[in-house]
């Protein structure tokens, strides 16, 4: 049985298709290390920080653009739950605007 961001994960490919599967996927993936699956509302903006450190010391993160767009997929797919209702949009939550959260990311990883 599928948990519960498997299932949005696969109704936002439904809905979207998988233009943003890539890196929809290993931030699933990564969910899946940390437990965080079935807790949709425990996710927050460390998570998608300490993803995007985890896969660039894997070494499949390593360049400006794929960090970005492991970002934009990311945020994609939190648009579309966010939009359906089904949990908040963590990005709305930073306190800088998202090119300076982009900004710092890259910092600390490419």
């Amino acid at each position: 049985m599928k948990l519960i961001m498997e299932q949005w994960q696969d109704e936002y490919y439904k809905e979207y298709g998988t233009k943003y599967s890539n890196h929809v996927n290993k931030f699933m993936n990564y969910l899946k290390k940390i437990n965080k699956l079935d807790t949709p509302r425990d996710i927050n903006l460390d998570d998608i920080d300490k993803c995007i450190g985890w896969y660039a010391e894997l070494g499949k993160i390593n360049y400006r653009a794929s960090m970005e767009s492991h970002l934009e997929s990311v945020k994609s797919f939190y648009d579309y739950l966010n939009e359906t209702g089904k949990t908040k949009d963590i990005f709305n939550s930073m306190n800088m605007s998202y090119e300076k959260y982009k900004g710092i990311l890259l910092e600390y990883t490419c």
